[in-house]
């Protein structure tokens, strides 16, 4: 999985080098000509998509690393961040970053939580701690990109811009979903957000892209969504809401149905993640990041979410098939330093 997150980043590096774009203007994330660099890079269909390996590589080698300190698993996790964080920057992607750091933190906290006392006391204070370094990191992406146009254009300090962009994303978001919900939602229409994964695979975007407007829906087939955002919203904080994309795909009923599945989902593999199951430890941190996201939009149901499910269920499945194959032996006896422990409530290791 490292070595297809490699070849996707060699994808982008062709695509860099093809287009001429400076190191000045990667920079400045602005060609010479004054549009986007990612704009002028573009990407390449199934090569750059591999980038999103890095998710389950990332998580793989942060369970391996529980299990005792590895240079090779610690040179992964660093060589996927700071490819990451370039992409982030060039690509304005921050999500790049963000599906690499949670399922880190996620993974971390049930380490760090099952060490001693004090870690554990330390473990529950992540989240809330989490919220200044999440402002603290979206700042200095804003301060290279955005506060260089706008600082001239408002009376705000950099911290209050900083704040307002951040909390802007979220909030435009559950309106630009209502806006969706309200006028991009009538009979036959065919699922899209909830089947994004579908439909922006390479081959099916295409036929997508030819279904009469009272069948396809934003942003693939002909869209009205960025007329609605300039009326209703604002087109600068174009994210769709993940609350009501099951709402506009299936209805009332259909949109409950879909979050009961999926919360029975979540739940059981949250269960399976705190009794040390290998499924559950390597499927909940990337689990998580959806639970994050939630309110932008369904990241389970984005192709670049694809990676990261299909590389771990492998990961699952082979060490489920070498398992099986071994003969027991005196190595086989439990080991409390086999596995990754976490603390369930009431007190109890598992």
């Amino acid at each position: 999985m490292f070595g297809l997150t490699v070849f996707g980043y060699l994808g982008f590096g062709y695509l860099i080098a093809k287009s001429g774009i400076t190191p000045a203007e990667l920079l400045n994330a602005t060609a010479a000509d004054g549009t986007p660099t990612k704009d002028a890079i573009g990407t390449i269909a199934g090569v750059t998509t591999l980038t999103q390996f890095g998710v389950p590589a990332v998580v793989v080698a942060a369970l391996v690393l529980t299990q005792g300190k590895s240079r090779r698993q610690i040179g992964i996790i660093t060589a996927v961040m700071l490819l990451a964080i370039g992409r982030a920057y060039v690509f304005s992607e921050r999500l790049a970053v963000l599906e690499l750091v949670v399922p880190l933190a996620v993974i971390g906290s049930a380490y760090l939580g099952n060490r001693s006392r004090r870690g554990n006391v330390l473990a529950q204070w992540i989240p809330l701690a989490s919220l200044p370094v999440l402002l603290l990191v979206f700042g200095l992406f804003e301060y290279f990109r955005s506060w260089s146009f706008y600082r001239t254009r408002t009376s705000n300090s950099f911290v209050q811009f900083a704040a307002d962009r951040l909390a802007g994303y979220y909030a435009t978001a559950i309106n630009n979903g209502q806006i969706i919900y309200d006028n991009m939602r009538w009979p036959g229409r065919v699922p899209y957000d909830t089947l994004e994964v579908v439909w922006t695979a390479p081959g099916i975007q295409h036929v997508y892209s030819t279904l009469p407007p009272h069948r396809s829906a934003f942003p693939l087939g002909p869209s009205d969504y960025r007329p609605l955002l300039a009326q209703h919203g604002n087109p600068e904080f174009n994210n769709p809401s993940g609350y009501t994309g099951p709402f506009t795909d299936y209805g009332h009923f259909g949109g409950l149905v879909y979050f009961a599945i999926a919360g029975i989902i979540v739940g059981v593999t949250y269960r399976a993640f705190c009794n040390g199951s290998l499924i559950g430890m390597l499927m909940y941190p990337v689990m998580f990041t959806g639970l994050l996201e939630m309110p932008r939009y369904l990241y389970w149901a984005q192709g670049r979410a694809a990676p990261a499910w299909v590389g771990l269920l492998l990961v699952a499945y082979l060490a489920t098939r070498v398992n099986k194959s071994r003969k027991p032996g005196p190595s086989d006896a439990p080991d409390s330093s086999t596995y990754l422990t976490v603390s369930q409530p009431g007190g109890v290791t598992r």
